[in-house]
C-alpha cells in the first residue's frame, strides 16, 4: 500500500497526449484549392467568350454607327447615324436578286444537298458495295483546301468543259462559269457538292451511335432496308437533322457561295 503512488488532483484534469482537432482547417484548405482549380479551368471559356463572343458583338455594333473617310494621315472616324442601315436597305431592294440568289441556295441545299447527305451516309453506314469509294469522294471537299479546289472547279468548267464538248460534237461552246446561262446552276452544284464532305462526316457518326440492339430487333422483326431507314435510321438521327436546319437558315445572310474563289 506504500508503494501506490498518488496522481495529483491538477494532473488529473489534464489530457496528456490528446490529439489536437485540425480537421476544419484541413478541409477549408481542400475547399479552397477545389476553387483555385474550378477558376483556373473556367477562366478560358470566359476568356474566350468575352474576346470572340461579347467583344466582337459589341465592336460590330459600334461599328454600324460609323463612318471612314480617308484622310492625310489615315481614316477619319464619324458618326454615321443611320446611314449604313439606309444604304443596306436600299442594297437589298434594289439588288433583290442578291436575297434571290441566296435563298436558291438554301433551298438546294435543303431539297437536293440535305436528302442526298442522308442517303449517301445510310449506304456508307451500311457499307454496301463501294461504300469506301463514294465516301472518299464525297470527303474530299473537306480534304483540299477550298481555294485550291476551287481552282481546279474552274479549269474543269471553264476549260476542260469546253474541250471535251468539241471532241465528242464538234460544237464550240463557252466554259460553263463565264456562259451567263450556266454560271448560276454551275456554281450552285459546286456548293452542294462541296456541303456533301460536312454532312456525311456528322450523320454517319449518328448513324454509328445507333444502338446495335435495335437495328437486329428491327431485322429479327422482318423489317428491309427502306423500313429500318424510314421507321429507325430517320428518327434517331433527327436532332442531328435539325441541327443542320437551324444552321441553314444562318447561312442565307452570310453564306457567299465561293464568289471570290471563283471571280
Amino acid at each position: 500500500m506504500n508503494n501506490v503512488q498518488t496522481i495529483p488532483c491538477e494532473m488529473k484534469n489534464l489530457n496528456v497526449g490528446a490529439p489536437k482537432k485540425t480537421a476544419p482547417k484541413k478541409t477549408s484548405t481542400r475547399r479552397k484549392k477545389r476553387l483555385l482549380f474550378y477558376l483556373a479551368i473556367i477562366s478560358i471559356p470566359l476568356l474566350l467568350f468575352g474576346l470572340f463572343y461579347v467583344y466582337v458583338n459589341f465592336n460590330s455594333f459600334i461599328l454600324a454607327f460609323q463612318n471612314y473617310e480617308n484622310g492625310e494621315s489615315g481614316y477619319i472616324v464619324t458618326f454615321a447615324k443611320l446611314e449604313n442601315f439606309k444604304m443596306a436597305w436600299n442594297t437589298l431592294t434594289r439588288e433583290f436578286y442578291m436575297v434571290k440568289n441566296s435563298l436558291l441556295l438554301y433551298v438546294c441545299n435543303l431539297c437536293i444537298g440535305l436528302f442526298l447527305s442522308i442517303l449517301f451516309s445510310y449506304y456508307i453506314y451500311k457499307k454496301f458495295l463501294f461504300s469506301g469509294f463514294f465516301k472518299l469522294i464525297l470527303f474530299m471537299p473537306s480534304i483540299i483546301s477550298p481555294l485550291v479546289l476551287a481552282i481546279l472547279f474552274r479549269y474543269v468548267a471553264n476549260q476542260a468543259y469546253p474541250a471535251l464538248v468539241l471532241e465528242l460534237s464538234g460544237a464550240k461552246v463557252d466554259g460553263l462559269l463565264t456562259d451567263l446561262t450556266t454560271r448560276l446552276g454551275t456554281v450552285l452544284f459546286y456548293n452542294v457538292w462541296v456541303s456533301f464532305g460536312v454532312h456525311i462526316l456528322m450523320f454517319t457518326n449518328a448513324m454509328g451511335g445507333i444502338n446495335d440492339s435495335i437495328v437486329e430487333a428491327v431485322q429479327l422483326d422482318g423489317a428491309n432496308i427502306v423500313q429500318e431507314f424510314a421507321f429507325i435510321t430517320l428518327p434517331m438521327i433527327f436532332p442531328t437533322i435539325t441541327s443542320f436546319l437551324v444552321a441553314g437558315l444562318a447561312q442565307i445572310f452570310t453564306h457567299q457561295m465561293s464568289l471570290y474563289a471563283f471571280f
